[in-house]
């Protein structure tokens, strides 16, 4: 798509009125680095929440920048400890606690690597219509684990 400009220019000598015509053709603008969205009520949460700062808050930050389409992120404990400078116990720990707290949910294992995808309150990677739908999916989800358990 180009925009066609038709601009009128009076020539200051001469007052001659002259008529230039411009084409613009606008570019897309790319982001060259990966990124997600964050959602800033739940990050407030995440950073008053005492028992997610320190290693806690480093092996989410070390998660959230592997996030793939989606929320769905492929870890190997034993990696992110050895970027932490920290042991595999650690930081397996730490999931445990995003896994407690909700912020992660564990998926189907793929050999020895785990996967999670991270709680879509906090961040999201995809297309906004994609979030909507997976919303109203866990919305229905909850609503069908409530029925379940209140005839039981």
């Amino acid at each position: 798509m180009a925009w066609q400009f038709n601009l009128k220019l009076r020539d200051p000598a001469t007052g001659q009125i002259m008529f230039a015509g411009v084409s613009a053709v606008p570019q897309k603008a790319y982001i060259k680095q990966s990124w997600f969205m964050m959602f800033q009520d739940m990050l407030n949460q995440v950073a008053e929440d005492r028992e997610l700062w320190g290693l806690n808050f480093a092996v989410l930050c070390k998660i959230l920048a592997r996030m793939d389409f989606e929320n769905w992120v492929l870890i190997c404990h034993t990696d992110i400890a050895e970027e932490l400078k920290t042991s595999q116990p650690k930081v397996s720990a730490a999931i445990a606690l995003l896994l407690k707290k909700r912020l992660l949910e564990q998926g189907p294992k793929s050999g020895r690597i785990n996967s999670y995808r991270v709680c879509i309150d906090l961040a999201w990677k995809g297309k906004a219509r994609n979030l909507n739908r997976e919303a109203e999916q866990q919305i229905r989800q909850i609503l069908e684990r409530t029925y379940e358990e209140s005839t039981q």
